[in-house]
């Protein structure tokens, strides 16, 4: 394959960026305005953390089999894009239902989440699997930092812009995130040219048993993942491990701040969800640097670090009161977040060969979105016992624990460049 210019390569991953952009607008707005929702009908922290959890326990759990189909899938618009093709357009119309879900009742809107869930489950874990298809091992954590980039600026849209139009209707920032997954839609059908774009696994050398269809798709992902539960990789089974503890600390101040600022501070929803905008927008600016600081010192020495920034921050953030002083500590909060997040998932992708990149990516959601299940749940029941000052000592356990589980992990970091 001809080498591709660093320009052209950047502007491939602008193109793909786009999808992890729309798809972090509707985690940020899913996070930032159900649980108000769940907690306007249901009242205990509890209940609303686990009804969060539970409708996005199915989403999470088909990934890695979504993953082992976008693998095995040969057609002319490659093996990935299919798959943004079809779930994005569904999330667009379950994202918009949600705020009249809300009037319609509890039952409703359950169903209607889970349904949003469902449809991004299928466009996810593809989408994001895309990024190491079409760039060499070396160059996956600068060119993860240029995806998360642009998520990053999904995430300041979705909360700035978002928390303005929530205060003028509250169905408008669900309308902006359902439009962006149209455009989004749009560019993957015109703009996106994987089956050229591809470095590895050309389509016509798919393994055979990735040709046969759902069940050996889904076969085959179960066989992946009993085999990483069954083996003894240190670094395998820690890695995933300790991703799913980081995420339980970090989507508890995601899913909770709102709560936390409106209900300790006495600020407005808006506010309150305009507020993480700081750390959205730290993660922008630290999303390219924190790639290339990974190939100066490691991914492993760069994700330690900004660990022990986030068990430092959260210890720090409980005893403030300042609704001003805690925007700052956020947007540091979203330097030390960048600087694991960026290098986790290609340390993911890179324990395994590329043709089992689609189920690893699952396999990464899994653990991640297994966060959404406990850590609502597990938080719901610390505030309820320990009040809303709780969530900042128990988020530093989580990243304090997730470091004792990363530290051993010697694998993942990247391989040596290869001339691609």
């Amino acid at each position: 394959m001809a080498e591709v210019s660093g320009a052209k390569r950047l502007g491939r991953l602008i193109l793909i960026g786009t999808g992890f952009m729309a798809i972090t607008m509707v985690w940020q707005i899913y996070t930032a305005y159900l649980p108000l929702f769940y907690h306007d009908l249901v009242r205990l922290e509890a209940v609303t953390g686990f009804i969060i959890g539970a409708d996005n326990l199915l989403g999470k759990f088909v990934q890695p089999w979504i993953g082992a189909m976008s693998d095995s899938t040969s057609t002319r618009l490659g093996r990935r894009v299919p798959f943004l093709l079809v779930g994005a357009p569904l999330a667009a119309i379950f994202i918009s239902l949600i705020p009249l879900a809300v009037g319609w009742g509890l039952l409703p809107l359950i169903v209607t989440a889970s349904c949003l869930n469902l449809a991004m489950a299928v466009a996810q874990s593809p989408t994001v699997a895309l990024m190491p298809d079409v760039t060499p091992s070396h160059q996956r954590s600068s060119a993860n930092g240029i995806i998360s980039l642009m998520g990053g600026i999904g995430a300041v849209i979705a909360y700035f812009y978002g928390g303005k139009l929530y205060q003028a209707g509250h169905s408008y920032p669900f309308l902006l995130v359902g439009g962006m997954l149209l455009v989004v839609t749009l560019i993957f059908a015109t703009l996106v040219r994987e089956r050229q774009w591809a470095l590895t696994v050309p389509m016509e050398a798919a393994p055979a048993h990735a040709r046969t269809g759902f069940w050996a798709s889904l076969k085959q992902a179960a066989g992946v993942t009993a085999d990483l539960l069954r083996s003894r990789d240190v670094s395998a089974i820690g890695l995933f491990l300790a991703i799913f503890v980081w995420s339980v600390g970090y989507q508890a101040v995601e899913t909770w701040f709102t709560t936390f600022a409106t209900q300790v501070l006495g600020v407005s929803r808006g506010e309150a969800a305009l507020s993480l905008a700081f750390t959205a927008g730290a993660v922008v600016l630290t999303a390219v640097p924190a790639g290339y600081l990974a190939r100066l010192i490691g991914r492993r020495w760069t994700i330690r670090l900004g660990l022990l920034g986030l068990i430092a921050l959260m210890l720090a953030m409980g005893r403030v009161s300042s609704l001003g002083t805690l925007r700052i500590m956020l947007a540091l909060v979203g330097v030390s977040w960048a600087l694991v997040t960026i290098n986790a998932y290609p340390m993911v992708v890179d324990l395994v060969s590329d043709r089992l990149t689609g189920v690893y990516t699952g396999l990464y959601y899994v653990f991640s979105g297994l966060a959404t299940l406990v850590g609502p749940l597990l938080f719901g029941i610390l505030l309820d016992l320990g009040g809303n000052r709780a969530l900042f000592p128990g988020t530093a356990a989580c990243m304090l624990v997730a470091l004792g589980l990363f530290w051993p992990v010697n694998r993942g970091e990247a391989r040596p460049a290869d001339g691609t």
